[in-house]
């Protein structure tokens, strides 16, 4: 069990000292006589690791220490920026979210401008025609069964009700088969 400063450890494990710092108070590394043992501390970090949060983050860590740098490894000023898999696909989320932003912009400027309608809308519209053409369409039938002679009026009243509810059921039929089609 080799104990190491905190500054040696956060060399060790090429991350500044604010961040070895930050993993001891988050994840509960323990420390003995204000020193940490690594292969504990690598135990419990991992073991309380969050994976989904780790992938937000970037993936920048100290640079590995130069054979001319004279400190040891604590040099905290030399950044690398590694590619983690959050880090490396962060340009194409962010061009996927500008997409989806442009096209909600250009959605709400072709509503404002009446070229775009709501669902809702378009759907009452043409449910009250679809009740005002059937409500012709079955009438029909009784405003011509006048023009018929008497004894005629029952039969043709009857055949051309059927007839108009023929139709109207067939329509029916062609527009929920478009409906499920799209």
């Amino acid at each position: 069990m080799a104990l190491l400063s905190i500054l040696q450890w956060a060399a060790q494990e090429r991350i500044s000292p604010q961040a070895a710092n930050k993993r001891i108070r988050v994840h509960g590394i323990p420390r003995h006589e204000g020193k940490i043992d690594a292969d504990e501390a690598a135990r419990v970090f991992n073991a309380t690791l969050d994976v989904r949060q780790q992938e937000r983050g970037t993936a920048a860590k100290i640079a590995p220490p130069a054979a001319s740098d004279r400190t040891g490894g604590a040099n905290r000023r030399s950044v690398y920026m590694g590619t983690s898999s959050a880090a490396g696909r962060r340009p194409e989320i962010q061009t996927a979210i500008d997409a989806v932003k442009l096209q909600q912009r250009q959605l709400e400027l072709k509503r404002k401008q009446g070229e775009l309608l709501d669902r809702s809308a378009v759907e009452s519209e043409w449910t009250r025609i679809a009740v005002q053409f059937r409500t012709a369409v079955l009438g029909l039938p009784g405003r011509i069964v006048n023009r018929i002679p008497a004894e005629y009026r029952r039969e043709v009243l009857a055949a051309a009700e059927d007839e108009a509810r023929q139709v109207l059921t067939a329509l029916s039929n062609e527009i929920r088969s478009g409906q499920e089609a799209s």
